[in-house]
């Protein structure tokens, strides 16, 4: 880290800014990758590390020997300082609670997608590659943020991140959001988008500790019936079985998952891990008729195999609920356990 004479530091920082400034920017790999080894990425990055060591303030503006390399890094008349913005773009929350006004001028268009498709990749790409969220800025960035799932492929390597990400915001920050919005973006993830949010939304339970009913109540399921698809046409093994961990995830709020999500749970060929995180969950004692129905949709007559766990989760059940006995779910669980085993 960088410790001296700012005023030389910031010279050389200009030198470079000038000695690059018509260059011919190749993107090799991946935008990131690219503005973290770049000599322009390296001036921002550097700017920034001197930036961050001073007392930072929200709304005290941004001064000189900062301000002079962030503007002539933000002029998009000049392409080769486009790795640059990336960097920048990352940090747009510091520099938003810093400088508002500046960074809706110079930052904020970036982002948009009818500006310049290249460049607002390049911001959310940089956005992305560790996404917070800070509400007001989320506000003014609502339309592109959107509009950044009709470009989930382009996105690469931070296309999961986009997905996860807004999951994240649909869960818990969409106060600046409507239920329609975030239902339309969310729809057009594609099978491994959905994968992501299912994934994202299961963490966010699993965070919640022993809140976990509440948490469902309150976010979880409002998601999902506010803006999870309706359809399970898109539905795939992979996200049914994200979807089976976070009902059994759920814990106390297991019976209303299950029945929030019992339409897209389809049975794998192997379903031995999720039968044995149920055994775990005491889920089979603690609900048994909701475990009954979880393992007869879980398990199909045309799974692989099976092993002693569905045999303990079972007598729970019964022993739990002795009507279950005589369930023919029970009856078709129990031959199917006996004919595999």
């Amino acid at each position: 880290m960088f410790k001296g004479d700012t005023v030389d530091f910031f010279a050389l920082m200009r030198k470079i800014l000038e000695l690059r400034r018509e260059e011919v920017i190749q993107v090799q790999n991946d935008k990131i990758t690219d503005a973290l080894n770049h000599p322009i990425g390296r001036v921002v990055e550097a700017t920034f590390h001197w930036w961050y060591r001073q007392d930072l303030k929200d709304g005290q503006r941004m001064t000189d020997p900062v301000l002079s390399v962030f503007n002539a890094v933000t002029d998009t008349s000049v392409a080769s300082f486009k790795l640059g913005r990336v960097i920048l773009a990352a940090n747009v929350i510091t520099l938003f609670r810093v400088d508002a006004e500046w960074t809706q001028q110079h930052i904020l268009p970036l982002f948009d997608w009818e500006k310049s498709e290249d460049e607002a990749l390049g911001a959310w790409k940089g956005f992305l590659w560790s996404p917070r969220v800070y509400p007001p800025l989320m506000a003014l960035l609502k339309k592109p943020f959107l509009a950044t799932v009709t470009r989930y492929a382009a996105l690469g390597e931070h296309a999961s991140q986009y997905a996860g990400f807004l999951t994240y915001v649909a869960l818990e920050f969409r106060e600046s959001f409507s239920w329609s919005d975030l239902a339309t973006a969310t729809r057009r993830l594609p099978v491994e988008g959905l994968k992501r949010a299912a994934q994202t939304i299961y963490e966010a339970v699993a965070a919640a500790g022993d809140k976990r009913k509440a948490y469902w109540d309150n976010r979880v399921s409002p998601y999902l019936l506010n803006v999870w698809p309706k359809s399970s046409a898109n539905n795939s093994a992979a996200i049914a079985e994200s979807l089976a961990r976070l009902c059994l995830a759920a814990q106390d709020a297991f019976p209303q998952a299950f029945a929030d999500l019992e339409a897209w749970l389809i049975p794998p060929d192997y379903p031995g891990f999720l039968v044995h995180m149920l055994e775990e969950s005491k889920l089979c004692e603690q609900f048994p008729t909701d475990a009954l129905k979880f393992l007869s949709k879980i398990i199909g007559d045309n799974a692989k195999s099976l092993d002693a766990n569905l045999l303990t989760c079972l007598d729970a059940i019964q022993t739990a609920d002795p009507n279950t006995a005589t369930d023919p779910k029970m009856r078709r669980l129990r031959d199917l356990q006996r004919r595999l085993s």
